[in-house]
């Protein structure tokens, strides 16, 4: 008898075996699909919150008007996020439940300050065709659309809304995972608001600090010239007093109270000077090629470009190189340009037929020492300080008391060095400008950088 089938036949075993297997990988192979599948809607939402994020920040650049973010930032989301409307809306007043539409894109049915109430809002909400729970009232309103996805933030009063007419392989379903999508937006946009406000009410600051500077600098201008013409007036006649004084005996008196009033008229020009000085706006040097250069080197430059000047003038250049080779850590061209500007400004007020001298040395304590002389008329100013003191040289900090504007800017890039400017009148009639660089930035060629 040949073997039946049943159940102890082993075929049928061995059948009934490779069904179960089969079966068993059937299941793990869907549930792998649906993993697969959740996993590749995570990695989409995520790649879709960061790009929103990314070109939603870059609505913050200054070109952007804050009253033109709103639409951008939709224009963003509706490209991004794949669906057909959204609206951003603002809660007036906080916790009224009356909606704003303040911003909105993709259909005619939504416009601007359209007004939507609705009762409790939730910070979060979405519906789908597998979700049974009902809207609350008046959110469906806002897109017209039967499957909306919401965020709303409380503590500023502003909710955004997007919404899809049918769900399908583009406009999919909404899910819980969408949260993340839609707070990530409305987020972005808050603070890309927020940073546009404080924008505008910073440039609102700066303007207002800009024209509080510009009145007082008109106001100190005004000081400084109506101060300077009575100071000036006072040291010329005290410069006369004092020559008629000296040659009348018994007159001590006197001569005390000239140097009296040479003092205050000194203090007073001084206090001119200073306010002026704060009246005129300081640029900012650069120093964007700081190195060793060699001092002659840059002395010849300033003797070479000057020539012609001195020649044209009918003054004589007289230079004088540093007897050892002395190099300086500063950038070449501004301070070329500072020694070349004090050089300028002393052959421009040279007396004819006279010299200006230019000699650089490095003194004993190892500073480097850069002056420029010249035989020039000393202002009234500087006639008062040789008056009244027996110093033979008086030194000046202010750029304005040898006649010359320009000096300040020398200055400025001599200071940017860590060195010194400082200008000077002696009893002979001369005048003379003295740069002194410290010696950390000096240094013989024979010394270690």
């Amino acid at each position: 008898m040949g073997d039946r089938p049943g159940i102890g036949n082993p075929q049928d075993r061995e059948l009934q075996y490779y069904r179960n297997e089969c079966n068993d990988l059937g299941g793990r192979l869907l549930r792998l699909q649906e993993e697969q599948s959740q996993a590749f809607l995570e990695a989409r939402r995520s790649r879709t919150v960061v790009r929103l994020v990314r070109e939603a920040y870059l609505l913050a650049e200054p070109s952007q008007a804050m009253h033109d973010v709103g639409g951008a930032v939709l224009q963003v989301i509706v490209e991004n996020a794949l669906c057909d409307r959204a609206a951003l809306l603002r809660e007036e007043p906080l916790s009224s439940g009356r909606f704003l539409v303040a911003h909105a894109i993709g259909g005619t049915s939504v416009e601007a300050d359209q007004s939507v109430t609705v009762p409790n809002p939730p910070s979060f909400f979405f519906t789908s065709s597998l979700r049974f729970d009902k809207p609350p009232p008046g959110l469906l309103d806002v897109l017209h659309l039967p499957f909306v996805l919401w965020a709303y933030d409380k503590s500023s009063g502003h909710a955004l809304v997007m919404g899809n007419r049918s769900e399908g392989n583009v406009t999919r379903a909404f899910v819980p995972g969408d949260q993340e999508l839609i707070e990530a937006a409305l987020t972005v946009y808050l603070d890309v608001m927020y940073r546009k406000y404080a924008e505008v009410q910073l440039r609102q600051a700066k303007q207002s600090a800009e024209e509080v500077t510009r009145r007082q600098a008109g106001f100190l201008k005004v000081l400084s010239q109506q101060v300077k013409a009575p100071a000036e007036s006072i040291a010329t006649l005290v410069t006369t007093m004092s020559c008629q004084l000296d040659s009348i005996p018994g007159t001590e008196e006197f001569r005390t109270t000239a140097q009296q009033l040479a003092t205050y008229s000194r203090e007073l020009l001084r206090l001119a000077d200073d306010a002026g000085r704060l009246a005129t706006p300081i640029e900012q040097f650069a120093l964007p090629d700081v190195q060793w250069i060699d001092l002659g080197e840059i002395v010849r430059r300033v003797f070479r470009s000057s020539y012609p000047i001195s020649v044209k003038s009918d003054v004589e250049l007289d230079v004088s190189l540093p007897r050892r080779n002395v190099s300086i850590c500063a950038d070449r061209e501004s301070m070329h340009r500072a020694i070349q500007t004090i050089v300028s400004d002393s052959l421009a007020r040279a007396l004819p037929r006279s010299a200006v001298k230019l000699s650089a040395t490095r003194r004993g304590d190892g500073a480097v020492e850069i002056l420029v002389s010249c035989a020039a008329e000393i202002a009234p100013a500087h006639v008062v300080d040789l008056i009244t003191s027996s110093d033979p040289v008086q030194v000046s900090h202010s750029p304005h008391e040898l006649g010359s504007d320009r000096l300040s800017a020398a200055r400025r890039i001599v200071e940017a060095h860590d060195g010194v400017l400082f200008t000077e009148a002696r009893r002979s009639g001369g005048t003379q400008a003295r740069i002194i660089l410290p010696p950390h930035i000096a240094r013989d060629y024979d010394e270690p950088i």
